[in-house]
């Protein structure tokens, strides 16, 4: 019998570690010391549901089963985003089955208070701080030996900006939705003030995004658009932009206007804690280039976007892939006694700049993924640029497999590496050539001017590439010809000098002259992608 009891009171425990809730000193790690327990590694089958109540002031928080499973305990805190160790102020509501902890404040904190088994529990929070964005952290516990850590909310934004939407102000969000959750990577609100003027405010995450803007159109259609712009630049400083979009047969493109066309007043920016704020007010009715708008009755046309993975693409197409098709190229003959640990000096740099190129594309295409949230493919130029990057990497996975220069299969894989190149290079270039047709890319006119003179240098430099390899084989030719007629009294010592010809300080002069150019050209591009920001 005395077993027997044993036996209860030990799987009862079991059951049941903290029946009265977590306590306080599991507040920063939020782990169930349960001991030999550890957390479940399968995907939790729970979620944190968020809503704003309608004045914005608080959220009702949730915590469901997806799967229709009951738990039994659970431990619940808001924390910050960029610093998930940080427990951010605020004030929980207790409900039935649940109690209040505190952590760090009074409140903070919100766990079970018994061992009842629950289908979902609710509770209202308090924000008492302006730490911001937040997501919300839960462990639950279904039994001692069976729990979840680290089980997080969407993120949301704690903001005024938000307060009065639906009510007092207009608001609009990207991406769509994101309003009722307050959780906009571009919110923009209106205010209709006395029907004079209409009170704008953009606002945006930096980390997602360098560019904010509002389109003004008579149509649901790109083109013939009032934009104002919120920027922020490579110093960090916030500045009001009004721009203009241009559709010429199916191109689209963006022009500032000038000074004396603006119509955006009281400008005012800030721009703290990550997030950037621009504010303005508009007359009801304007005039721009032309075109009348009436904010009574008007089209709304959000748009952001970051410009790094531009500048990437720029650096990686025009700046290193064409300087180390150069080296590859032109660079064996005259540099081939030049050593590096072991091995030629053009390869050492061929190679690091391509593994570098591949890196820095991987990146670029990777931030335009996050930044889209998935793959949207509405034109060509996605297809070009995803089959850009996989001939890229097939280049490399070809190279690391290439076989001994010797090998009488080495012809194989250098008109498969030199086709392969070639392909990818060009159709980097396409892709370029599509990206400027793209309202998204905000790509201007300079933009496509300056690809233009690249592709006329690239091709020109690799006829003259070949005409002085030509040139140097041929005088390379004549000298050791020249030195043949005399060799009969010499010693054969003559071989160095022939192979030494061929190392011409014009073929170095005209590689780094043809790296220098598309260096330039490529910062030129990136200025221009700047300057349209």
């Amino acid at each position: 019998m005395f077993f027997t009891s044993v036996i209860i009171l030990l799987a009862a425990n079991i059951a049941n570690s903290y029946p009265r809730g977590a306590p306080e000193r599991v507040c920063q790690t939020l782990f169930p010391r349960h001991s030999g327990a550890q957390a479940q590694t399968v995907k939790a089958p729970y979620r944190i549901n968020v809503t704003p109540n309608n004045d914005s002031t608080e959220f009702k928080v949730s915590i469901v089963s997806n799967e229709g499973k009951n738990f039994k305990g659970f431990i619940l805190q808001a924390r910050s985003s960029s610093n998930p160790n940080l427990i951010v102020n605020g004030e929980f509501s207790a409900k039935a089955l649940t109690k209040t902890i505190k952590c760090q404040s009074e409140n903070d904190a919100l766990t079970h208070n018994s061992a009842a088994e629950k289908s979902s529990i609710s509770t209202i929070w308090k924000p008492k701080s302006k730490i911001s964005p937040i997501r919300f952290n839960a462990t639950i516990v279904r039994s001692k030996l069976e729990f979840w850590t680290d089980i997080i909310s969407d993120e949301i934004i704690l903001s005024n900006e938000y307060t009065g939407c639906g009510t007092s102000r207009n608001c609009f969000g990207l991406p769509r939705g994101c309003v009722n959750s307050r959780n906009c990577d571009l919110l923009l609100t209106a205010i209709f003030e006395q029907n004079i003027h209409v009170r704008f405010e953009l606002f945006g995450k930096v980390s997602v995004a360098q560019w904010f803007a509002m389109g003004l159109s008579n149509d649901n259609l790109m083109g013939d658009d009032s934009v104002t712009e919120c920027q922020v630049n490579e110093a960090g400083a916030t500045l009001i932009r009004e721009s203009w979009n241009i559709v010429v047969k199916e191109s689209y493109s963006n022009v500032y206007v000038n000074a004396n066309e603006t119509v955006a007043q009281n400008l005012q920016t800030k721009s703290e804690d990550g997030f950037v704020k621009c504010a303005w007010k508009r007359d009801m009715n304007t005039q721009v280039k032309g075109s009348s708008f009436d904010l009574s009755n008007i089209f709304v046309l959000l748009a952001y976007g970051p410009f790094q993975e531009r500048c990437l693409m720029v650096i990686v197409w025009f700046g290193l892939v064409g300087s180390a098709i150069t080296l590859a190229r032109d660079s064996k003959d005259v540099l081939k006694k030049k050593m590096v640990l072991g091995k030629p000096l053009w390869f050492i740099l061929h190679s690091g700049i391509m593994i570098s190129s591949i890196v820095f594309a991987i990146i670029s295409m990777l931030s335009i993924i996050v930044h889209l949230r998935g793959f949207r493919m509405n034109s060509v130029h996605p297809y070009t640029g995803i089959a850009t990057n996989i001939f890229m990497v097939l280049q490399l996975i070809g190279a690391l497999l290439r076989c001994d220069p010797n090998s009488a299969y080495r012809w194989i894989f250098n008109w498969g590496h030199f086709l392969g190149g070639t392909i990818a290079h060009t159709l980097a270039i396409v892709t370029t050539f599509f990206a400027t047709t793209l309202s998204a890319a905000s790509l201007p006119s300079t933009f496509l001017y300056l690809l233009v003179i690249y592709v006329l240098i690239h091709i020109s430099s690799h006829i003259f590439s070949q005409i002085l390899t030509w040139l140097v084989k041929s005088n390379g030719s004549w000298q050791q010809s020249n030195q043949e007629v005399s060799i009969s009294t010499l010693s054969m010592d003559v071989q160095p000098e022939i192979e030494k010809s061929n190392e011409s300080p014009w073929k170095l002069a005209f590689i780094g002259f043809y790296i220098f150019v598309v260096l330039v050209l490529s910062f030129s591009m990136i200025v221009a992608i700047a300057t349209i920001e």
